[in-house]
């Protein structure tokens, strides 16, 4: 409900500037890893928990982006494959 419509929009920005999906899961990633860098650096505050918060929402949010881009440019899987991992798993 929340990732899927921000994963679009950033999945628009990526593809007009010309990322590649293993660049946005590489901005995924980062994102994450200064997310939980931030978690475990900083002392519990209201500020640390939304620094937290905000980038590991983004991580994950450029994780959905990653499949739309390649789907932009041509390549990729099935829009339902997200789906259908979660039920074969």
């Amino acid at each position: 409900m929340v990732n899927r419509p921000v994963g679009r929009l950033l999945a628009a920005a990526c593809y007009r500037a010309g990322l590649t999906p293993n660049q946005v899961t590489g901005i995924s990633a980062l994102c994450s890893a200064i997310g939980v860098a931030v978690l475990l650096a900083m002392d519990p505050s209201w500020v640390s928990g939304i620094l937290v918060w905000f980038l590991l929402a983004l991580g994950y949010a450029f994780d959905s982006a990653d499949g739309q881009v390649a789907r932009l440019r041509g390549g990729g899987s099935p829009p339902a494959n997200g789906w259908t991992m979660w039920w074969i798993a």
